[in-house]
């Protein structure tokens, strides 16, 4: 009796292994996917965030902080990253700057869009980028983000327009300033989601500075008829609705004029070396993708 007791105890142990090793299997067992996201705080980052949780348990998701568009294309080829999200302009402009390059990338899901905010010194006499000349300096941001990916693009298309406007490698809340102060930048760029951070805090500077910052149109007609090296439209028209600013770098009424801009798809995209060799991991990883997306759209496009 103790022995048949024994085995039946010992057979009923074996059979909850299987079971016990699946609820205990380690993070370091899982599929592993290295994601270019963007600087730290920034939507990019906030949108990696976003898909890591939603592969938590299914892949071990690594998120690499990066300067943006550019930088995440060099990295996903030199194998450094798997996936990353840019702006769907950085790879045609990416290709252009590397002509050797092998990359090759899928274009799997756009998950919000980014619209241009052209911030100038309303001292500069500007209400379109049109009139800028090469007595106009702007700001663009770091060198291999997406706001300079964005001017590259403009500058590649339309050089006789764009090549003569000098431009500096400055952003953030140091651009803001430098184009309040006015004696050394007319003009910042900023390529981001409506009311993102930054924007939000170029605003407060509008407003405290009683008018000296303002926004103006991004109104080149011939922008939107831009494609990307699969003959994709890059560009299409928008609008920054009245009241988004409101007072501060829309200060023309109560509730603060439109502004006609550009607005440029942000895109999750993957190397095709990853995906030919991990299609498993790659189902999963866009599964989590498209969880993220509500989270994302309603931090991003949050009225």
């Amino acid at each position: 009796m103790t022995r048949r007791v024994s085995l039946l105890g010992i057979l009923a142990v074996l059979a909850s292994l299987p079971s016990l090793a699946l609820a205990q299997k380690p993070e370091a067992a899982l599929p592993s996917v290295k994601l270019c996201t963007g600087p730290q705080d920034g939507n990019y980052d906030f949108s990696g965030i976003q898909i890591a949780q939603q592969a938590k348990g299914v892949l071990n998701v690594t998120l690499v902080q990066t300067q943006g568009s550019l930088d995440n294309l060099a990295r996903l080829d030199k194998g450094e990253c798997d996936a990353a999200i840019v702006q769907s302009d950085a790879y045609g402009v990416y290709l252009k700057q590397n002509s050797r390059s092998a990359l090759n990338i899928e274009k799997s899901r756009v998950l919000y869009q980014e619209y241009l905010h052209f911030i100038c010194n309303s001292q500069a006499g500007l209400s379109k980028i049109t009139q800028l000349t090469r007595q106009h300096t702007i700001l663009i941001g770091p060198l291999g983000g997406g706001t300079s990916t964005t001017w590259e693009s403009f500058r590649l298309a339309d050089p006789k327009r764009y090549d003569p406007i000098p431009t500096l490698p400055v952003g953030g809340l140091r651009a803001v300033n430098m184009v309040q102060e006015g004696s050394q930048a007319a003009c910042l760029l900023f390529v981001t989601g409506l009311k993102s951070p930054q924007i939000n805090e170029a605003n407060q500077v509008a407003l405290n500075s009683k008018g000296k910052l303002v926004l103006i149109a991004a109104d080149d007609s011939d922008l939107p008829k831009l494609k990307d090296p699969k003959g994709r439209q890059i560009y299409s028209k928008a609008t920054i609705p009245g009241g988004t600013y409101p007072g501060g770098l829309q200060p023309s009424s109560m509730f603060g004029s439109s502004v006609d801009t550009i607005a440029v798809d942000a895109v999750f995209v993957a190397s095709t070396a990853f995906i030919d060799a991990n299609g498993q991991a790659y189902n999963a990883l866009l599964r989590a993708v498209n969880n993220a997306v509500p989270a994302i759209k309603n931090k991003v496009e949050a009225k």
